[in-house]
């Protein structure tokens, strides 16, 4: 597919030659035709030699004051381009932006516009889309600094209205409300940058443009903010016992802090127990017959909303961390998320639609059916919705605005990622029982946001960055993968049931069987008359030199985000080094070195598990895997977890004492176990704590597996 790039142009050559020599450089090989419209300056521009195709318009009569309107119109009907991308002639492109907004208007379809975020270096601000649902910016909003859309929109929309030429910014505000009309759908992406230098081009105005441009604006467009500032409707559900009122209060004020222009609606709670709510939450009654998990069908009753209202549904382990503005200006049919774990599936943690037909007739057949009943409640029924006719009604969130969903556990590692604004949480924990202290902050009345979090996470990756460069520096030989082989690998953690398992341990040790001991497990093993063949550390902390010093090993697996005290305590033994697969550890590693990462979970034990799987074992034995308590605790001092919490947790009806990072551990295991599980590896599990009973579970009659208890 073509892309045109219209770029007006005012008599800064030099600026404009730096700026078109980047575009060459990040889009080598791109179908691009960039389309240069001189604004009848005195001198006309001069097509540099960048190995770019650039096409020239010249207007015949230079604007003054400077304003775009008429040449990206003149720009637009001289492209041959599929899509269009408004900008202007000094805009740097410092990274490929091109490529992603391309990618995105598919996604979106003929009604997207996508914008790019403007950084203005010398004044160290945006300069660009203060608003594109409701705008309110007096001079303007910078809606095509850096913004791409299909044709068939700009034909829909009817281009920019010449009338505004004069400047004074109102163009912008024109425009929008002509793509409005046409039924844009705007997305901003700030993770898509461009730089939009200072200089002597800058638009202006006099207070008589203004004021001209101004009445022209509000002649044309009375009444149209009001036309679309619409509240929205945020809406909960809150059913039996699962959840108390505090998490219908935090979720209200986690939505209220992050909605740039205050509150704008109402706040919605779907209960049969109102006791303890906030008295600014809207209550609306459950039917007294309606099972817990059949609720979210009732959010779409016909008259529970009004017909063309918008409303956003938020369940309740649910985080926001930052600005819904783009979620509250989607203006499609129905949204949902994709399951974060099965793509093939929805997983309606958050919903976005329109009140109405289509709304209500989710309710409205799954009454006529006779309310059928299944397993999975109402997810089953929801994603009936991605198929046959619903399948073009219904749009996916992460597709629609990429990076703002992110689940707790695939993708908290352990911050979110960079420009999340809503975090999911699914099974255990949940936000009132989590161990990870930035989830404490977040999810509180008054908590905490992205800028917060952002400012800890960068000091955390900056930690584990500069222990990676120091482990790097130190050339001690990666961790390479080696052919499968018959060799079985016996991986000892620390829980309690490692005290009952140890006679095998001892035997499979004596039969030549490695031995990987994990952290503290080490010290244990040698009390016990067992030297290790490996230890295997991850952990980024300074103070788990200690597992080092206070044991024995033959050889030490170290991840290179260990401290470099960890590699200290190590220096006189035999040292290998992994890599975890952390957030932004491509850039730090060496091009011309290859590496091989780990990508298994959170936990040493996932970690050291695909270890033995890279070094080609194909049978792994696990003791003390427990990932729960019995009244031992652990099988020997774990200082480090005294203080965690323990939640009672039931798996097919068995109950378990866990710390939350046990129960995500365990969760985890389910995922890792069915790959190497696939790629033909043996394992076994002793013990009888939470992990292992869900290893039995895992190999009960109904599917095959090859792992054992």
């Amino acid at each position: 597919m073509k892309l045109s790039l219209i770029l007006p142009y005012w008599d800064r050559q030099e600026a404009t030659d730096r700026a078109l020599s980047l575009l060459a450089t990040q889009y080598q090989g791109m179908n691009l035709e960039v389309v240069v419209v001189d604004d009848g300056n005195p001198v006309p521009f001069h097509v540099p030699d960048v190995g770019l195709t650039i096409k020239v318009v010249r207007l015949p009569t230079k604007n003054k004051p400077m304003c775009p309107t008429a040449a990206w119109n003149a720009g637009v009907a001289a492209a041959t381009g599929d899509i269009l991308v408004l900008s202007c002639a000094e805009i740097l492109h410092v990274e490929p932006v091109l490529q992603q907004m391309a990618i995105q208007l598919e996604v979106l379809g003929p009604g997207g516009y996508v914008l790019a975020s403007a950084w203005c270096p010398e004044e160290g601000k945006w300069h660009c889309h203060s608003t594109v649902s409701v705008p309110t910016c007096p001079r303007g909003t910078g809606i095509a600094f850096c913004a791409a859309l299909h044709r068939e929109l700009w034909d829909k929309a009817g281009g920019f209205d010449d009338a505004y030429r004069s400047g004074a910014g109102y163009e912008d505000r024109d425009f929008i409300w002509r793509l409005h009309r046409a039924g844009a759908v705007f997305v901003h992406r700030d993770d898509l940058k461009v730089i939009h230098p200072k200089s002597g081009a800058t638009i202006a105005w006099g207070d008589d443009a203004f004021r001209r441009n101004m009445g022209l604006y509000f002649s044309k467009w009375e009444g149209a903010e009001a036309m679309v500032d619409q509240p929205v409707t945020f809406v909960c559900l809150k059913a039996g016992t699962a959840y108390g009122a505090e998490y219908v209060n935090v979720l209200r004020d986690m939505i209220a802090r992050n909605l740039s222009d205050g509150y704008p609606g109402r706040f919605v709670c779907l209960t049969d127990d109102a006791m303890g709510l906030d008295p600014e939450i809207e209550v609306l009654p459950l039917p007294a017959d309606l099972e817990t998990w059949w609720g979210k069908l009732y959010l779409f009753k016909r008259g529970l909303f009004r017909d063309g209202e918008r409303v956003i549904f938020m369940d309740l382990d649910t985080l926001v961390l930052g600005p819904l503005d783009d979620l509250v200006r989607y203006r499609g049919q129905f949204a949902t998320l994709r399951d974060f774990y099965h793509p093939q599936q929805i997983g309606p943690a958050v919903i976005t639609w329109q009140a109405g037909a289509f709304a209500s007739s989710i309710w409205e057949e799954w009454v006529a059916e006779g309310k059928p009943r299944h397993p999975m409640g109402d997810l089953w029924w929801l994603n009936r919705l991605d198929q046959g006719r619903f399948a073009k009604e219904v749009g996916i969130l992460q597709d629609l605005l990429p990076g703002q969903f992110a689940s707790f556990k695939a993708d908290c590692h352990p911050y979110p990622p960079a420009g999340a604004r809503v975090v999911c949480f699914h099974g255990q924990p949940k936000p009132d029982n989590c161990p990870v202290s930035w989830v404490a902050d977040v999810w509180r009345v008054g908590g905490s946001g992205n800028a917060e979090l952002e400012a800890i996470a960068n000091t955390t990756s900056e930690v584990i960055a500069d222990n990676i460069r120091a482990a790097i520096a130190r050339d001690y030989p990666w961790i390479e993968p080696l052919p499968a082989h018959d060799g079985q690998a016996v991986i000892v953690g620390g829980g309690p049931s490692l005290l009952r398992t140890l006679p095998e341990i001892k035997r499979r040790a004596a039969e030549g069987q490695t031995v990987f001991a994990l952290n503290g497990a080490a010290r244990f093993l040698n009390e016990e008359g067992i030297i290790p063949q490996i230890q295997v550390i991850i952990d980024a902390r300074p103070e788990n030199a200690e597992f080092v010093r206070n044991a024995l090993a033959y050889e030490y697996l170290l991840a290179s985000q260990c401290a470099p005290e960890v590699f200290d305590a190590a220096s006189k033994f035999l040292v290998g080094v992994f890599h975890m697969n952390t957030p932004g550890i491509g850039e730090i590693l060496p091009s011309d070195r290859q590496a091989t990462l780990i990508s298994s979970g959170t936990t040493v034990g996932l970690a050291a598990m695909a270890l033995a799987y890279v070094l080609g074992f194909r049978a792994i034995h696990l003791h003390g895997f427990d990932s729960s308590y019995d009244e031992a605790h652990h099988a020997y001092a774990q200082p480090g977890n005294d203080a965690d919490t323990v939640m009672d947790v039931s798996v097919n009806g068995r109950s378990f004492k866990a710390a939350p990072w046990m129960v995500m551990q365990a969760q985890q295991f389910q995922t890792l176990a069915q790959q190497l599980v696939q790629a033909d590896v043996v394992i076994t599990v002793a013990g009888d704590g939470l992990l292992p009973h869900i290893a039995h579970c895992m190999n009960q009659p109904q599917g095959e597996s090859n792992v054992c208890c």
